[in-house]
């Protein structure tokens, strides 16, 4: 049996809800985030493997995967960060220069 891997997905329209009931079929922890529920990302971001993001390009979610949540990302050296959100959702030299360290596994922008 594979241990069980953890993953926080960011958005439940459309994608993430869809993802949420494909990752049942893995060992896998699904943890969902809500910008309106839980404003307080990156404590997600600190018990995760895997972050999927899917939210829609609006002005609250700019930016939304910043420094904090990436700096809470690379504190598991397997992290894997992947998204279909527009461009703008994440924080991309934060991002970059956090792969550019080493301290986060991988990205994949889709």
């Amino acid at each position: 049996m594979f241990p069980e891997c953890p993953i926080t997905i960011l958005g439940l329209d459309g994608i993430g809800r869809r993802l949420a009931e494909l990752v049942h079929a893995f060992p896998m922890r699904v943890t969902y985030y809500s910008l309106s529920r839980n404003p307080d990302a990156p404590a997600f971001c600190e018990q995760t493997d895997v972050l999927g993001v899917y939210v829609p390009l609006r002005a609250e979610t700019m930016g939304l995967v910043g420094e904090k949540m990436t700096r809470a990302l690379i504190q598991k050296p397997r992290a894997i960060t992947v998204s279909t959100a527009r461009e703008k959702v994440i924080d991309e030299p934060v991002l970059i220069s956090a792969l550019d360290d080493g301290h986060s596994c991988s990205c994949a922008p889709i």
